[in-house]
């Protein structure tokens, strides 16, 4: 059996909570929302109005449980298409990649509104496409790894909503301060990352005392279409998502301009 339903392709799901799948912040719930539906109630206290909500009113999250599945996302003009399916595993995972830079010999891989010959593999669960942006970018604050990157002590279910429009990548499995090999094999028609990671473990300040397992693979096809399948995982939070750039360059509409009389006024004492 599959589960379908449709998905934009700038919307991120985040995985929160013993690997239960959820959509991020920037989710359309109200599409669930029936016109002319009471959502909550307003009562006054003194000089105050108060707005209490009803449960559920701004949608319920839609869980399920990752491992042992397989996420498959195809592109259907501006969006995706997203079907949640039985585990799919390639057991032959390739040779370990060194360092965070991947280059494609065979094809190039469709995201984000471009053709991609190389993007980078992040020690933390993540891809990414092209260079880092401007200062703000997710990719330059806290520590980078080759992949996308959030402030050290930024809750994710915040920060997953951070990544949208700010730097093409995919989170297969992105937990910051999570580390341990990548593995990469190139086909014709397709390329398999496979990612066996672990949480700082060890240290008092650390997850765990021993090594943890999560075991998971990004396959990118020729034709655009994704898979994020998941083996083992021992984490319990983590940022599971597409993160196109839909939004293109930015460029200026028009120019305003102000008489002389008003622009010499501006900054006077």
């Amino acid at each position: 059996m599959k589960e379908r339903t449709g998905c934009s392709a700038r919307w991120g799901i985040l995985v929160l909570c013993g690997l239960l799948l959820y959509p991020s912040p920037s989710y359309p719930q109200q599409e669930q929302l029936e016109p002319g539906h009471p959502i909550g109630k307003v009562s006054t206290k003194g000089d105050l109005i108060v707005m209490e909500l009803d449960e559920g009113a701004l949608g319920k999250a839609n869980l399920f449980d990752l491992v042992g599945r397989t996420l498959r996302f195809t592109p259907e003009g501006s969006r995706y298409r997203l079907e949640n399916e039985a585990l799919h595993w390639d057991s032959e995972f390739g040779p370990e990649l060194a360092g965070a830079e991947l280059t494609l010999h065979r094809f190039a891989f469709p995201f984000s509104n471009r053709n991609w010959n190389s993007f980078r593999v992040g020690r933390t669960g993540s891809i990414s496409f092209g260079t880092p942006q401007t200062e703000g970018s997710p990719e330059l604050r806290g520590r980078s790894d080759g992949g996308v990157s959030i402030g050290r002590f930024d809750p994710l279910a915040e920060a997953a909503s951070t990544l949208i429009d700010s730097a093409p990548a995919i989170c297969v499995f992105f937990k910051p301060w999570m580390s341990r090999p990548h593995y990469v094999k190139e086909l014709p028609d397709r390329v398999v990352v496979t990612g066996d990671l672990t949480e700082p473990f060890g240290n008092i300040q650390d997850f765990t005392w021993f090594k943890t397992i999560n075991r998971f693979q990004a396959v990118l096809h020729r034709d655009g279409s994704i898979e994020m399948s998941y083996e083992e995982l021992a984490a319990k939070d983590a940022i599971v998502g597409l993160y196109p750039v839909l939004s293109g360059a930015e460029k200026p509409l028009t120019t305003l301009r102000a008489p002389r009389r008003m622009s010499a006024l501006v900054g006077s004492p």
